[in-house]
């Protein structure tokens, strides 16, 4: 069954897969691929999209055999591969999902695969797998250290022992449900241990497959012991999120939608609710971290598991059989046809939330009655679906919608029914065409709105009343933008328009009626900035540069022509930044130059990214170095992180003059907050930084790396 610590124990068989050698001295595998949680009805486009990404292969094809045949080609062009799927329900092909699955001989290109799954026969049948691992639960005494172990040493005390160990047994040798008991009866009394224990002699039967009644109320007695109203409804809005990954970034949009953080207007102060809850769930053993290294989240930036989280999947079907009930009453459904629609009325009635994946479900019904709905999350992703235009007429009183959609090419006209929508996220396939949007004009209380992996899609001039607008995420599309609609957005605190901004430059070069960058500049509350700039000769630096000035988070992407990052854009130094990710730019050749090509000195600005807390350069192919020149006190006074990645040319981070006796202790402390440094890919680095005499050599007088310590 689940929880018994099969997904822990194949991550550390992919661990160690990667390191462990053969008497040859060769790796027992070169490449090790995994998908996690793959579920009860398998997303084949996901799993690839999975093994896609860990392989460094993008799959944009629409068709799953054209994209298995491409995976295929990819795998077979490697030595030895090992592809692990957790968490397997019924047998999925692996043709189709385009892993070459190899013999005992393992040829070249074909691969070793390693299954999971709560039901011997799915694997030893179905699969017809050449070897089975049975994992037991854990022993009496066994189960008792590990409890133990979470709660201290004071189930000791004679008058809990007897308690704890039938808490224990309670468990029946489930790890999640020892450890999440244990973290939520931790230094209660023995009142409360008691009323626990009967709680758990209570236990009612439940129809979720593989699990016992005993187990389910372990672990809905962790929920019941959440300390507040708040937590348990975002640990319930983490279940809904699907079998993967959740992202933090998703987690504030619907939140804020839902007004599950006490109607905050401010998303910083979201974003701290945010990540307050999500420290109390992983207290809780509730939440883990994310799984997958990912692009990092721009509101999430210093959070470990790089803006993400997920739920072990026992916990996340108790999630979802609690929110099922009343008071809540959300729908979590897979693949539900025309007909069950009409013999759910009277469910649909009092439904608060809904979580719809199609994966085989082509067209939805005209319309669904829900008139308490706040909540919809529908992923047709998948396959073609059908949202007919009156779809929405009846959820009058929805707060969050999220639409997946591969074909959905315009939004239907019942959209302007949902008055109280606040949160609107649309995403698409990079081959559908997004047009017909006036109906976003309609939405006054929208707050947050999200575009993501259209091929084109268009923002109408009717959006000038939406004066409410937060977030606004336009990524990986085409978006054509009228003039003063963005910068209509008062109140507006983070932007994403990477992929997007050579169509607003086109405003500004040739007078259209597109959108151009100086609208930036009137954002007044802007504080988060992502952005992509292909062409430097139309680029008003002026603009920009006053626009930087006020924002704390900017993500820049192509900053061509850029060669002296400080010195051009903001001769300021950045007073107000606390996160700055700079990529793919072919020119730079130093953030800072303090110090003319004649080798004589300039003065610099009298600080730098004073307040500057994560730094990450990636894709810099011309990067010397970080700074050239001398560096004023309190510059990167405050920076705890410092990325380096893919940067050919980089012969050492600073690069410093010859310092006299009375700068040297200045030089050994200029990161004085540094906690996390990774290089990645820098083959000419030389070391952390070198010195040259002022008039004299060019070359750096090479200083031992942290001086040997």
């Amino acid at each position: 069954m689940g929880g018994v610590g099969n997904t822990t124990l194949v991550q550390q068989v992919a661990q160690r897969a990667q390191v462990v050698k053969q008497a040859n001295d060769e790796k027992l595998f070169d490449i090790m691929v995994m998908a996690l949680n793959i579920s009860q009805t398998p997303n084949m486009t996901k799993i690839q999209g999975e093994i896609a990404s860990l392989l460094g292969l993008k799959l944009e094809k629409r068709d799953k055999w054209e994209r298995a045949v491409r995976l295929s080609q990819s795998t077979k062009k490697h030595e030895k591969i090992l592809v692990i799927l957790d968490d397997i329900w019924e047998s999925i092909s692996f043709e189709r999902i385009g892993i070459p699955y190899g013999s005992n001989q393992h040829p070249k290109g074909y691969c070793k695969v390693l299954q999971t799954s709560r039901q011997h026969a799915v694997l030893c049948k179905d699969m017809g797998t050449e070897k089975d691992f049975h994992v037991q639960h854990l022993c009496e005494q066994e189960a008792w250290s590990l409890f133990k172990q979470m709660t201290g040493d004071s189930v000791e005390k004679p008058e809990l022992q007897p308690i704890a160990t039938k808490v224990v047994k309670k468990c029946e040798g489930l790890p999640v449900a020892l450890v999440t008991t244990a973290k939520a009866l931790k230094g209660e009394s023995t009142g409360v241990w008691r009323n626990a224990l009967e709680q758990l002699k209570r236990s009612a039967p439940t129809n979720i497959r593989g699990m016992s009644k005993n187990v389910y109320t372990c672990l809905e007695l962790s929920y019941n012991h959440l300390e507040s109203d708040e937590v348990k409804s975002f640990f319930l809005l983490c279940g809904l999120l699907g079998d993967l990954d959740i992202s933090l970034d998703d987690l504030l949009k619907y939140g804020m939608g839902l007004d599950l953080f006490d109607y905050m207007d401010s998303l910083e102060k979201a974003r701290d609710k945010v990540v307050t809850l999500v420290k109390l769930l992983k207290a809780s053993s509730l939440l883990l971290d994310g799984q997958y290294l990912k692009t990092s989240s721009l509101y999430f930036v210093e959070e470990e598991g790089n803006g993400y989280v997920r739920m072990h999947d026992v916990i996340r079907d108790v999630a979802k059989s609690i929110v099922s009930k009343d008071p809540h009453r959300f729908l979590v459904k897979e693949d539900v046809s025309l007909q069950e629609w009409e013999k759910r009325d009277g469910v649909l009635n009092n439904c608060n939330g809904m979580s719809l994946t199609c994966t085989r479900v082509q067209e939805l019904p005209k319309r669904l009655v829900c008139p308490k709905l706040g909540f919809f999350l529908l992923d047709g992703s998948c396959n073609p679906l059908k949202i007919p235009d009156s779809f929405f007429e009846e959820m009058k009183e929805v707060r969050v919608l999220s639409l997946s959609a591969s074909n959905l090419t315009r939004l239907p006209s019942s959209l302007h029914f949902l008055s109280n929508l606040r949160t609107l996220c649309l995403f698409g396939w990079f081959w559908s065409k997004f047009k017909d949007t006036k109906v976003l004009g309609e939405l006054n209380k929208l707050q947050i709105l999200s575009i993501l992996g259209y091929e084109s899609a268009e923002l109408p001039k009717e959006m000038m009343q939406l004066t409410d607008i937060r977030m606004l995420s336009l990524s990986n599309c085409t978006v054509f933008t009228p003039r003063n609609v963005i910068s209509s957005f008062s109140r507006l605190e983070h932007l994403s328009v990477k992929n997007i901004i050579y169509e607003w430059e086109k405003g500004e070069l040739f007078g259209e009626m597109h959108a151009c960058v100086s609208e930036l500049t009137r954002l007044s509350c802007l504080r988060t900035l992502e952005v992509e700039i292909p062409d430097p000769y139309v680029l008003p630096v002026k603009c920009f540069s006053k626009l930087l000035k006020k924002v704390e988070v900017v993500d820049l992407t192509r900053l061509y022509g850029t060669r002296h990052f400080v010195n051009e854009l903001d001769c300021d130094g950045f007073l107000h930044l606390k996160h700055l990710p700079i990529s793919s730019s072919g020119e730079m050749q130093y953030i800072m130059n303090t110090t003319t090509l004649e080798m004589e000195r300039i003065d610099p600005p009298p600080s730098a990214f004073p307040l500057l807390e994560e730094f990450n350069l990636k894709f810099l192919n011309k990067l010397e170095s970080v700074w050239h020149g001398p560096i004023p006190m309190g510059c990167f006074a405050n920076l705890r992180v410092l990325r380096m990645e893919f940067c050919d040319c980089l012969k050492c981070i600073l690069w410093l003059p010859t310092p006299t006796t009375q700068e040297k202790e200045s030089v050994l402390i200029v990161f004085p907050e540094l906690r996390r440094l990774d290089l990645t890919h820098l083959p000419n680095l030389i070391d952390f930084y070198s010195t040259r005499i002022i008039g004299g050599s060019r070359e750096p007088s090479i200083i031992p790396f942290f001086n040997h310590q």
